[in-house]
């Protein structure tokens, strides 16, 4: 679980309740972390530091620490009890980057505000820890992995909109927005609606953005730990599903229509990316 230079790399989602002391559970006073680490006090008080920040938690307060953190400095009181979860950023779905409100989100996460919980978000909280903690355990169930990767999933976008209802319509992301790469990654984004999956190569965005593909790459991995690759192909796939299911389109015209060579390339792109042929994914979504 842990690294010899202290940063924590999860593979998929982990969920831990009754931490009672969290330099113990991360197995160091300081650590960087490269997931997505939510921090609930559910009883007594927490201190923290991110980077220069220093932060105290109290009972019902949720912290969010993003991808690239540096916490240290955890001093509990002699009653803490906390819950931890930490979300693996290669699960978290595409549809987020692409949403209108992204980086009002993305700039709240990163101001380190800690948001006081209702009794019955903290119940809903619980109940997603028996969850995980059930299916966990079911390791030779079908679709195991599948299963975990959507409840990492779905506990992010409830995490949104516990974020959602703490910023007011005025809101205006600050510190996201002020820098060169936030720009090239917003205009990336954006380029990537816009393309409706029919470029298909990093260099082509990469131009379109004056930049070379090794800068952009850096930037993707940076803000979401994903590679542009990655991120085109989600959209592909997500166009390619929305095509084969709801569209009059056959085959041919959708592989034709998103710049495929041939049905060849396009059969092992579904294949590779939806674990099926166009055929068999049209049929299966008419059952």
């Amino acid at each position: 679980m842990w690294h010899a230079n202290n940063t924590l790399q999860p593979r998929r989602m982990r969920f831990y309740a009754d931490i009672h002391d969290l330099g113990a559970y991360f197995g160091s006073e300081f650590l960087k972390a490269e997931s997505l680490i939510v921090i609930l006090c559910c009883r007594g008080e927490q201190h923290i530091d991110i980077g220069q920040k220093s932060i105290t938690l109290a009972a019902n307060d949720l912290l969010l620490c993003p991808f690239g953190s540096l916490l240290s400095h955890f001093r509990g009181s002699d009653d803490v009890l906390l819950m931890v979860v930490e979300l693996a950023p290669d699960m978290i779905s595409h549809s987020f980057f692409t949403d209108g409100d992204f980086w009002k989100y993305v700039d709240f996460i990163y101001s380190q505000k800690p948001v006081t919980l209702t009794p019955a978000d903290v119940e809903l909280f619980r109940h997603y820890q028996a969850i995980y903690r059930y299916h966990s355990q079911q390791r030779d169930e079908h679709f195991h992995a599948d299963i975990l990767q959507f409840l990492n999933s779905e506990l992010f976008y409830e995490l949104i909109c516990l974020i959602a209802r703490s910023i007011t319509p005025q809101y205006e992301p600050g510190r996201v927005k002020s820098t060169q790469p936030m720009v090239i990654f917003k205009n990336f984004i954006t380029l990537l609606g816009q393309n409706k999956g029919r470029r298909h190569k990093v260099k082509d965005f990469a131009d379109a953005l004056c930049v070379s593909p090794k800068y952009l790459s850096s930037i993707t991995k940076e803000v979401c730990k994903k590679s542009p690759k990655q991120m085109i192909d989600e959209e592909i796939t997500t166009v390619i599903k929305q095509q084969l299911l709801y569209s009059s389109k056959s085959v041919k015209e959708i592989a034709n229509d998103l710049n495929f060579p041939n049905l060849s390339f396009f059969g092992k792109f579904t294949k590779e990316h939806l674990g099926a042929s166009p055929l068999n994914i049209r049929q299966g979504g008419k059952k």
